[in-house]
């Protein structure tokens, strides 16, 4: 059974928690950035330009979000659903035949 805390078991929560940190850990270190935890379900890191926030999502079937967005001036991580382009939208962008 799900929490209404959290949109996973607390299980797959560190799996997603572990996962994020190993992997966009470097990615942020990459463009001297540190990747943060916003909250049990969120990290985000920014750059000179852009803002990433990465997540898991509610809903029947839970499913990860990684967001991009150009940084305001003086701007820390912190999502903006207003501003922000899913990953999925600028890969299919890039690459038309990428799957969805």
């Amino acid at each position: 059974m799900i929490s209404n805390a959290e949109p996973l078991p607390p299980h797959l929560m560190l799996v997603f928690q572990n996962s994020v940190e190993q992997h966009f850990g470097k990615v942020a270190q990459s463009f001297d950035s540190n990747l943060e935890r916003i909250s049990p379900r969120a990290y985000g890191f920014v750059t000179k330009q852009a803002v990433v926030t990465l997540g898991v999502e509610f809903g029947h079937f839970p499913g990860i979000s990684v967001n991009l967005r150009e940084r305001r001036l003086n701007e820390t991580r912190a999502a903006d659903d207003d501003t922000s382009i899913g990953l999925a939208v600028v890969v299919r962008f890039s690459e038309p035949l990428a799957p969805a």
